[in-house]
């Protein structure tokens, strides 16, 4: 799909998929040139349609993107979540003229061409829930809870860490109002408090090991 690079991840929209890659072939492979590709594929056409780097946001030498998703209210505004190292990013993209307009929402980092570590094959995830986006950025973790309708305000809900084992591998909002989240070989769970949104200390919940 994208020659020589890896896919990160996939979304699809409206007989599209939306994808990001990684210039490393695997963990212990050596990259090729980059820098990664947003691009997006025709799925009735079997060939992607439109590619291009992050220069619009000043991420035109990254190692990988990390994270796509759909808006949730995609139909009506036609937006798109990204990640890539520190920074959070939105896109639209018009299929007429094959085309996108970018911008970034949230960055943690001046330098948004930073490394994201030895993770160049980890997906980010994106998470909505009840106006809120939840996403762990850079080698770092940094999981954090962002107003989509400003997300200049946000909750960092864990601390930044220089453990590889303590970043949080993937999450998810459950219907209890928890968010749950794998690090390395436990599952833990965040409890927020309905009555001063302030997040309790972790809590492990499961040993998988």
């Amino acid at each position: 799909v994208v020659k020589d690079q890896s896919i990160i991840c996939l979304e699809y929209h409206n007989g599209l998929l939306y994808g990001t890659s990684s210039i490393q072939g695997g963990t212990a492979a050596k990259g090729v040139p980059g820098p990664a590709q947003l691009f997006v594929y025709d799925v009735s056409k079997r060939q992607v349609v439109a590619a291009t780097s992050l220069s619009e946001i000043g991420a035109s030498n990254v190692k990988y993107i990390a994270g796509v998703v759909a808006d949730p209210d995609v139909a009506a505004n036609g937006k798109f979540w990204g990640v890539v190292a520190e920074t959070l990013f939105s896109f639209t993209y018009n299929p007429i003229d094959k085309t996108f307009n970018f911008k970034t929402e949230l960055s943690f980092n001046k330098r948004v061409n930073s490394s994201d570590g030895g993770r160049v094959l980890s997906p980010r995830p994106i998470r909505f829930h009840e106006g809120y986006l939840y996403v762990s950025f850079g080698a770092r973790g940094n999981l954090c809870k962002i107003d989509m309708a400003n997300p200049q305000n946000y909750q960092q809900l864990l601390p930044v860490t220089e453990n590889l084992s303590d970043i949080p591998d993937d999450y998810t909002i459950a219907e209890d109002g928890n968010l749950y989240f794998l690090s390395s070989t436990s599952i833990h769970m965040l409890t927020l408090n309905p009555t001063d949104a302030e997040w309790e200390k972790a809590q492990v919940v499961d040993n998988m090991i």
